[in-house]
Parts: C-alpha cells; sequence; structure tokens
C-alpha cells in the first residue's frame, strides 16, 4: 500500500471514530494547535487530530493525533505520549459501554512490544472507545514506507509541489481543454496559463508544456498522468492535488465561451470519479470559483461576499471538507488571501484595503502571465522560421506554429485589457463612491469642474462617482485629497 492510499485508510478512520464530524479535523485542514496534545508532532505530517476539547473543557488539551509513522495521545492527568505503528503487540479495551462513547473508566490498553503499556483514556473522550480500539489494532505492524522515513512533507502551496508533479497536472488540465472540441480557446488558453503563473511554474515546465500544446493531439493519457502524481506525492500533498485539480478543471469550465454544466461533462464525471470527490463538494468548488471572480467586479459588494464566502467555509466543514483545499487551486488566490481579505478590521487595515491588494495581485498575476507569453511568441516565431526554411513538405507545421501564434498574440491584447480594468477598479477603490454637498464646497473652482464631470448629482443633494471612467480621468481625481477614500 502507497503513501496516498495509507493516508486515506488513516483517514477514513478518523471519520469513523465520532457519530459526529465535531472535534475530527483531517489533513489538510490541520492547525498548529495539535502541539497542545502532541508536542512531538510536526502538524506537516498529521493526518488527523481528534481534539477531546470539544467536547469537555478546552482547557484540558486532551486529545489524539495520528501521522503515517505514529500515534499521539495526551490524558487529562498525564504528559502528553506517542508510539509507532510497527511497535504495537496487542490493543484491547477495558470499560462497560462496548458500544457508546467514551465514559469515566473506559480504557484502551497498547503494549507494545518492548513490554511498556500505553492506557488512553480521557483523551477519548467524545470519541468511540472501540473503535479506537479497532483502528489501532489495524494500524498494528503496518511499516511505513522509506521515503517517509527520509522525511517527505506535505505541501499546502502548488507552488511548492515538485516540477515533474506540476507538469503532469498542467498536462491534464491541458488535456481537458483540447477534448472538448478538438482545439484550445482563447478563454481556455487565458486560464490555463494564469493558472501556471498562480502555482509557479518554473521555467523548464514552461518549455515542456509548449512543446506539449504542440503536439496535444499526441497527448498522454490522463489516468497515467494522475497516476504519476499519486506515486510522488504524500497523502497530505495528494489531498491538495486532487481538490484543486477538479477546482481547476472546474474554472477552465466557468470561463468556457457557452453555457456548461459540470455533471454533462464526460471529462469532469470521470475526473470526479477518479478523484473521488462528492456533487456536494463540486457545488462548493463552483461557489469557491464564481466568488473569486465577483471579488474582482466593480462594485463588488464586499459585505455580501463575506457572508458568502462564511456561508461557504461552513458548509465545507459540514461537508467534512477542509476549507484550505477551497483556496489552494491556481484559479482563486491562496486561503491566506482570503482569510486577510475578510477578517475583522484590524490595525486600521479594512476589507477595501485587503481587496486592494488582492487586485494588486491580480495585476502582478496579468504582468508576468504576459512576460511569459513573450516568452511563447518567441518560442514560437523560432519554430516558424525554422519550418519555412525546411521547405513546403511542413505545411502542417507551419499552419500549427501560425494558429498557436495568433492564439498567443490574442492572449496578450486580452491580458493588456483586463490589467487595464483592474487597475481602473484599484483606482476606484481608492475614491469615495459619494461625496455631500459640503464636501464639494471646500475644493477649488478646478477640482469642483473636475469632480462634477465625474460625480453624478443625487435627488438629496449628494453626488456619485460614476462608472466606466478612463483611467486618466480616474487618476487625475486621486490626486485630490478630498477625494480619497478615508480606509486606504
Amino acid at each position: 500500500m502507497d503513501i496516498v492510499d495509507m493516508g486515506a485508510k488513516i483517514a477514513s478512520y478518523a471519520r469513523e471514530l465520532s457519530h459526529s464530524r465535531r472535534g475530527i479535523t483531517v489533513t489538510p485542514g490541520i492547525e498548529d494547535d495539535v502541539r497542545t496534545f502532541a508536542p512531538e508532532a510536526d502538524s506537516k505530517e498529521i493526518i488527523f487530530t481528534a481534539n477531546a476539547a470539544a467536547f469537555a473543557d478546552a482547557k484540558l488539551k486532551t486529545g489524539m493525533a495520528a501521522s503515517l509513522s505514529t500515534f499521539y495521545y495526551s490524558n487529562e492527568t498525564a504528559a502528553p505520549r506517542s508510539f509507532r505503528w510497527n511497535e504495537i503487540a496487542r490493543v484491547t479495551f477495558q470499560g462497560k459501554n462496548r458500544f457508546q462513547s467514551y465514559s469515566p473508566g473506559d480504557e484502551v490498553r497498547v503494549q507494545l512490544r518492548n513490554g511498556q503499556t500505553h492506557i488512553l483514556s480521557d483523551c477519548m473522550n467524545g470519541f468511540d472507545c472501540v473503535r479506537v480500539q479497532a483502528f489501532l489494532s489495524e494500524m498494528a505492524n503496518y511499516e511505513p514506507p522509506q521515503e517517509l522515513e527520509n522525511g517527505q512533507r506535505y505541501r499546502l502551496s502548488l507552488d511548492e509541489f515538485p516540477p515533474d508533479v506540476q507538469l503532469s497536472y498542467m498536462k491534464i488540465l491541458y488535456n481537458y481543454a483540447y477534448v472538448i472540441d478538438g482545439k484550445v480557446e482563447q478563454e481556455e488558453m487565458s486560464a490555463l496559463q494564469s493558472i501556471g503563473v498562480r502555482i509557479g511554474l518554473p521555467p523548464q515546465v514552461r518549455n515542456q508544456l509548449r512543446d506539449y500544446l504542440f503536439h496535444i493531439d499526441r497527448r498522454e493519457k490522463t489516468g497515467a498522468l494522475l497516476l504519476r502524481c499519486k506515486r510522488q506525492l504524500s497523502y497530505g500533498s495528494y489531498e491538495i492535488l486532487r481538490y484543486s485539480l477538479m477546482q481547476d478543471a472546474l474554472y477552465i469550465m466557468e470561463v468556457r465561451p457557452g453555457e456548461s454544466v459540470w455533471y454533462k461533462d464526460p471529462f469532469l464525471n470521470g475526473l470526479q470519479n477518479v478523484l473521488k470527490i462528492s456533487d456536494e463538494e463540486v457545488g462548493n468548488m463552483l461557489a469557491a470559483i464564481r466568488l473569486h471572480m465577483e471579488t474582482q467586479k466593480h462594485g463588488a459588494d464586499l459585505q455580501k461576499l463575506k457572508k458568502d464566502i462564511d456561508r461557504l467555509c461552513k458548509y465545507a466543514g459540514e461537508l467534512g471538507m477542509p476549507v484550505e483545499t477551497l483556496f489552494c487551486s491556481g484559479s482563486v488566490y491562496n486561503v491566506d488571501t482570503y482569510r486577510g481579505l475578510f477578517k475583522r478590521r484590524k490595525q486600521g487595515r479594512s476589507i477595501e484595503k485587503q481587496r486592494a491588494l488582492m487586485l494588486q495581485a491580480v495585476i502582478r498575476n496579468a504582468q508576468e502571465t504576459t512576460n511569459h507569453l513573450v516568452e511563447d511568441l518567441n518560442d514560437i516565431t523560432l519554430k516558424l522560421m525554422e519550418a519555412i526554411q525546411s521547405g513546403n513538405q511542413r505545411d502542417e507545421q507551419i499552419r500549427i506554429l501560425v494558429e498557436r501564434m495568433n492564439l498567443f498574440q490574442s492572449q496578450m491584447r486580452t491580458r493588456a485589457q483586463k490589467s487595464g480594468t483592474i487597475r481602473a477598479e484599484l483606482l476606484y477603490n481608492a475614491l469615495r463612491n459619494r461625496l455631500e454637498s459640503e464636501q464639494l464646497h471646500t475644493l477649488s473652482a478646478s477640482q469642483r469642474e473636475l469632480v462634477l464631470q465625474c460625480y453624478s448629482a443625487n435627488t438629496d443633494g449628494s453626488y456619485q462617482i460614476r462608472d466606466g471612467l478612463s483611467a486618466v480621468m480616474l487618476n487625475r481625481l486621486t490626486r485630490i485629497e478630498e477625494l480619497r477614500n478615508e480606509s486606504q
């Protein structure tokens, strides 16, 4: 059994330890507070935590945790302890309430091969003791794979994945963009380029993807690419990959021209089944993608978006879906960005300020994507010159190269337009949406003239900024201190 399958097995057992999911956290949602009852553990190696304090006094710091090699536990009256799976000799249960959750007096005793005995008692508070016994018995004699012993860690961000995994990941998305109608549309290419920038593809991977796109009709099988990813990742990393891959594929579907429905899409159906993602989880991913798009729009109602994302995260918890997985893919920004955007006001940084930071990240993404497109065009130009010099026998290759060149040139125009739109939104974000008539009187005559060109009068005597203003006009407005948004 490989690392991913073993991790999935441990996670599956964890979800059965309690009749509800209260107190159970499965990677990649593990927080650093695992150290309170498993101080020796690295949170990046933990598969699950079972926090008994969720069912009692939170000050007790009692609970259980497990990695691919070790079980950790902390009873109320004793220091945290641990043992390895391959040290277990025998596991027994002692207590009266055999088919109920933990009651005082219940114990699971773990006898090790060296004669030591570990006793689990109130660290199981709120959990099914018999299932804990069955889980530990099942894990007895399990030998962790050698690569785990060498310090393999899971990575929360796709830009930390090995280049080979990133390459296979992107090839799967290229396959999806191509198989629908036998070509990669402009909107799909834009999405693929953006995803590649966000997950930090190194130059050698981008070069390989250019060649892959040129020979996309001889593409690799998606199943083989996915298996290659699985064999190179730890359990936690694969969890990130399977959720992110599904979400990025859904993002490509969303930007494709025309109306598409995911459950009528054969490729998405097959990917969903292989990745073992439920319909409800797919729905939550689509909601995350659409909310991300809404956040970038002019006039976005951030208070409403905050409520929508809070609802999204709450539903993810009800599904047993780690919230972090909604914000790990290339189609949205990372969970830290969203937490910063929608956290309570802190140190004077408002929601508007945090949104401005996100919009700046969008612009940086567009600029970097444009740089990559220039590299793509240069590479295609060289290939085109070589093909022309080789003679007419390569007419088909020339046709494909010209087609790719037109695609990338179109992408550059689209990126420039998007950057301009986002820059304008940043300027709007820095200005007051509404001015009172008294504020207008504090301006000089030339400033008032500019404001009256850019703000429309309301029936109550106030003024509202107009939509569709040019970047030049918006820049002039931002130079007037009285018009600046105080929250910026």
